[in-house]
């Protein structure tokens, strides 16, 4: 069989030039055969890295916490006839906002009314200065 190149012998050579396909062969020799690792690599000092390299981690127990630590109950799934109670209702009647207002206590936002005749333009040159509430 001299000359004939045999299957194994290609399947074999194919297979070293797809390993190094993506970086030269210096770099794929240094990193699948140099005992010593790599050295540009990350350095494995987490508790999940060294549980990859075998080694057992210093692990700290999770203390347990004192008192009720759950939120309550779950709240119930509204149904339809919940929703249409709700469609019945104005606008915005049935909102809660999630943030405290921005307005101090017993100060509410201005309304319409409020701000009908208000001019917002400022003449040329113009500086600020600060007005207080009624």
């Amino acid at each position: 069989m001299t000359g004939e190149f045999d299957l194994r012998q290609v399947l074999v050579l194919a297979s070293l030039l797809l390993l190094g396909a993506c970086s030269s062969e210096r770099q794929f020799s240094m990193d699948s055969i140099w005992p010593f690792g790599n050295p540009n690599g990350p350095v494995a000092s987490g508790e999940t890295a060294q549980r990859a390299l075998g080694n057992t981690p210093p692990v700290t127990p999770i203390a347990p916490q004192a008192g009720n630590v759950w939120p309550g109950p779950v709240r119930p799934v509204p149904t339809i006839a919940d929703e249409q109670k709700q469609m019945s209702q104005p606008l915005g009647d049935s909102y809660t906002p999630s943030l405290p207002s921005p307005y101090p206590p017993g100060m509410a936002p201005p309304t319409d009314a409020d701000l009908s005749g208000a001019d917002f333009s400022a003449a040329p040159g113009a500086t600020a200065t600060k007005v207080e509430p009624k």
